[in-house]
């Protein structure tokens, strides 16, 4: 971003090193996956079950968040360590996103946000308005719960 203050930078470099570091982690589990059902399909090839794969699928997506929002955390730190603080109208803006990616701010009547300066482009969720917490709610159900559970039930 041209002219963006140093805050900004660090801000973005955290955003940077979270997106590594997701990748990263997602890359492991996945690996963990297809290791655990190749070996189950090697050693009993009519047997092989589903259920891990479904589990590791909703874990996979639950780590997204978490992992950004250390990045961010780390970032500050950093920055802080350089003496780099936020002005109070970049303080209060990074007050309203959980892990740079969900807006939270009940003032904005929006549920579709464009999403924050630095993280891409397209629109992200405000988790400050009903619909949106709705929304998110129903997503991770859907993402998240519904593999798990459905492994969970095939399990042996």
């Amino acid at each position: 971003e041209p002219g963006a203050s140093e805050w900004k930078a660090y801000r973005r470099r955290g955003m940077i090193q979270g997106t590594v570091a997701a990748m990263g982690a997602v890359s492991l589990l996945i690996a963990a996956c297809v290791s655990y059902l190749s070996m189950r399909g090697w050693r009993t090839p009519d047997e092989v079950e589903m259920w891990p794969a479904l589990v590791l699928s909703g874990i996979i997506l639950a780590v997204i968040v978490p992992v950004y929002t250390a990045a961010e955390r780390r970032s500050r730190r950093e920055a802080a360590r350089n003496g780099v603080h936020p002005t109070d109208e970049e303080a209060a803006e990074d007050t309203k996103w959980i892990g740079g990616v969900l807006l939270n701010d009940p003032h904005d009547p929006h549920v579709l946000v464009p999403k924050r300066s630095g993280t891409g482009t397209g629109l992200t969720v405000n988790i400050g308005h009903a619909r949106g917490r709705t929304a998110v709610v129903l997503f991770l159900v859907v993402v998240i719960g519904l593999p798990i559970g459905l492994g969970l039930l095939a399990a042996p």
